[in-house]
């Protein structure tokens, strides 16, 4: 995952790589450091496309 390119901001990253990593237990801080990207933005993607981790855990 690399942040150049022409589309902006969180549009870089796969969704399909970001949920297999989020349901394998990687933490969005992991992620976050990984990627470059903020941790916020990694939370917020994984919030808006229901990926599986802890938060979704808490809701049930």
């Amino acid at each position: 995952m690399t942040r150049e390119g022409k589309a902006p901001g969180w549009r870089q990253i796969d969704l399909d790589w970001l949920r297999h990593q989020r349901a394998a237990g990687r933490t969005c801080r992991d992620l976050a450091e990984e990627t470059g990207f903020s941790l916020g933005t990694i939370s917020y993607l994984g919030r808006q496309h229901d990926m599986p981790g802890r938060l979704s855990a808490r809701k049930v």
